[in-house]
């Protein structure tokens, strides 16, 4: 009897492990974020070989640069993306042979570093960041394994988490995330002036007190990644360039309650300041007078990302860096 038990357990062990991966595939293959992560890894995959320019990090990045105005470039940034992951998934992109870029952009905005980064890190898609991060490695720079153990063990049920979502897979919809997507960068069409000025102020406020309030500036975690991150880009002669992306004069205002701004960013700076191979370009006032180039306190729309990405390849030229 008990041997029919252990029989049949296993049985069940056998058919239960390749569904269960199946459908946690399925569910980052096709469903919202996961699904434009997919997107732009895959386009990525296919351009690799041509890429010179890269852009990455967070969202900041991901709507602000329009790569397909500029050959030989890639915008390979995704929402909510903290230098750990970026560090992971530019580890894993040049283990390719054929991914060589001369320029890499990265952002060094007023959350770079904040501990919501981290707050976020564990909750941020880990069904698709685990092919790429090692969890064990952070969780041991952090001193506590057993939290990324936990984590891991959710990835392989990360469907049970959004239910609707998976059975949405037997009806899959394009996310509206990646309309108008060529390449990496995503064009949003919205525009902040067309909120009230209460609820333009009310949008400011929140985003910067979620990024800012009661936070840590630095997180010493993610200046760990972060210097590992940058010594990857030195092995392979990347000229390495850090962008205080444009923000609305509502944002920076609202920005000011929570954070010492120009104490914040000398210390940002200090972290570099080493480095022969960094450049870094601050445009966080440039459009304060032209609010209709965002889509949100913080966020360019596709408006403001061509005259940005003009900018900045301008700027790139001043500075000597090609590609």
């Amino acid at each position: 009897m008990r041997n029919k038990f252990f029989l049949r357990l296993l049985v069940f062990i056998l058919l239960f492990l390749p569904l269960n991966h199946a459908l946690m595939r399925a569910y980052v293959r096709f469903t919202r974020q996961p699904y434009v992560y997919e997107y732009t890894r895959k386009k990525f995959d296919t351009l690799k070989d041509q890429v010179s320019l890269l852009v990455a990090g967070d969202s900041h990045a991901l709507d602000a640069f329009n790569d397909t105005l500029v050959p030989d470039s890639y915008n390979y940034s995704s929402r909510g993306e903290s230098p750990i992951h970026t560090y992971f998934k530019l580890r894993a992109a040049f283990e390719e042979p054929d991914f060589q870029p001369k320029v890499v952009v990265m952002p060094m905005d007023l959350h770079t570093f904040a501990s919501y980064r981290y707050d976020r890190f564990t909750e941020q898609d880990l069904a698709f960041w685990s092919q790429y991060v090692d969890y064990l490695e952070v969780g041991r720079e952090q001193g506590d394994v057993l939290p990324m153990v936990g984590e891991l063990v959710k990835v392989e049920f990360a469907y049970l988490g959004g239910l609707d979502e998976t059975l949405a897979i037997l009806f899959p919809a394009q996310p509206w995330e990646i309309a108008g997507m060529t390449k990496g960068f995503r064009p949003i069409h919205e525009q902040f002036t067309s909120f009230s000025p209460e609820d333009q102020a009310k949008i400011a406020a929140e985003r910067s007190a979620y990024h800012l309030e009661g936070r840590e500036y630095i997180t010493p975690l993610e200046v760990v990644y972060f210097n590992r991150l940058l010594d990857l880009l030195e092995a392979h002669q990347v000229q390495i360039v850090f962008v205080w992306y444009p923000v609305t004069e509502l944002y920076y205002q609202q920005a000011e309650r929570f954070a010492p701004v120009d104490d914040h960013f000398a210390t940002m700076q200090s972290l570099f300041a080493d480095r022969d191979n960094v450049i870094w370009l601050d445009y966080h006032d440039l459009y304060w007078d032209h609010p209709e180039y965002f889509s949100d306190s913080d966020h360019m729309n596709v408006d403001g990302a061509e005259v940005f990405t003009e900018l900045l390849v301008h700027d790139l030229a001043a500075n000597g860096v090609t590609w």
